[in-house]
């Protein structure tokens, strides 16, 4: 069996246990990259293999931030407070740099090493939902962007995404339809 465990206070955004029959941990793996942060959405064991999908941002390290925790839209953060525009800038196009900063991705990892291999990828995109269909191939649902708002009245960081919903079906011999 294995768990998807995100803990942000501890930045803890892509680890994987591994459990035994007992549910006694077997081993820990985390996802990590000198240029991405990883954001674990689902996780599915098809055709002998784990399927991760996630999302990607560019790394951010807790020194090179003041939004320190909010990994995921520090990219929007630094256009919304930009010190060039004295406070909130309510005209940047964040539309744009989330199609810079935001990447969909499906991994593929063999079941006993757990190393993961891109199986593939879309920019502009938030990963989704892994499931079966009838027929039993593998759908993975990801989030495509659309649209980005700013709403620093809900919060002064909270960003609306607008979107469509693209649908992959990944057949057992790896041929991809949508």
């Amino acid at each position: 069996t294995f768990l998807h465990v995100s803990i942000e206070e501890k930045n803890i955004y892509s680890q994987i246990i591994k459990l035994n029959s007992d549910g006694k941990v077997v081993e820990q793996y985390t996802l990590k990259s000198e240029t991405e942060q990883y954001f674990i959405e689902d996780m599915i064991e098809y055709n002998g293999k784990i399927y991760i999908s996630a999302t990607t941002v560019p790394r951010v390290e807790n020194d090179e931030t003041e939004y320190v925790g909010r990994y995921y839209i520090d990219g929007l953060l630094k256009d919304a407070f930009s010190e060039d525009k004295n406070g909130i800038d309510l005209t940047a196009d964040y539309l744009s740099k989330a199609r810079q900063i935001y990447k969909a991705v499906l991994l593929q990892c063999d079941v006993e090493k757990m190393i993961p291999s891109q199986f593939m990828s879309t920019k502009c995109s938030v990963g989704g939902e892994l499931s079966l269909n009838e027929n039993g191939e593998l759908i993975w649902d990801l989030y495509e962007i659309i649209n980005v708002n700013f709403s620093p009245l809900t919060s002064s960081f909270t960003f609306g995404f607008t979107g469509s919903v693209i649908r992959f079906n990944i057949h057992e011999k790896g041929n991809v339809t949508s």
